[in-house]
């Protein structure tokens, strides 16, 4: 009975895990859409590149998160059956980590993408999509993304070009238009 009631835990853990992902790539497609209606952001929806290629950025954004070697560490650390599973998975849930953010280049806590100067179209895009992420995780949290901004950084490491497109996106587009308004 143990063996049958540990593998039904473990398939509603599951899916809490998968509903958990598909919540958030809706978020991050709903934060794409009030993104481009930022009437202040207009200097950067207007060029189609831009727009265009974020568009696909939000179409895969964590799709790795569901293949098969970051899937079980992710959905343990974060929907674990028990204690016992959570503390036996962490080595397994860094390594899983450590691969997501190397795979994808809008965490800004993988330096092999963020280089202190390096800032081109693509370091745009990663800072684009790393915001979508933050607005979306400020969904489900019930936050403005500019004082989740204001908790997170002094913890952001990114360079000082990085930094200021990222404080001109949040505080002069979309907070000046409290896009992301409180119990909305």
């Amino acid at each position: 009975m143990f063996i049958l009631k540990k593998w039904y835990l473990k398939r509603k853990m599951k899916r809490k895990y998968i509903k958990y992902l598909e919540n958030h790539k809706r978020n991050v497609i709903k934060a794409f859409y009030q993104l481009a209606q930022c009437k202040d952001l207009q200097w950067l929806i207007f060029d189609e590149y831009i727009i265009g290629s974020l568009w696909d950025r939000v179409l895969t954004h964590d799709n790795d998160k569901f293949h098969k070697e970051t899937f079980e560490p992710y959905r343990i650390h974060y929907f674990p059956i028990d204690a016992e599973e959570w503390s036996q998975n962490e080595d397994l849930f860094l390594s899983a980590w450590e691969k997501h953010i190397k795979n994808n280049d809008h965490h800004w806590q993988n330096r092999q993408h963020w280089k202190d100067e390096d800032f081109n179209i693509n370091t745009e895009l990663a800072c684009l999509e790393n915001i979508l992420d933050w607005m979306a995780l400020c969904y489900d949290n019930n936050d403005h993304i500019s004082d989740y901004y204001d908790n997170c950084k002094k913890d952001i490491h990114i360079s000082k070009k990085q930094k200021s497109f990222i404080d001109k996106i949040i505080y002069e587009g979309i907070d000046k238009n409290y896009i992301l308004s409180k119990n909305k």
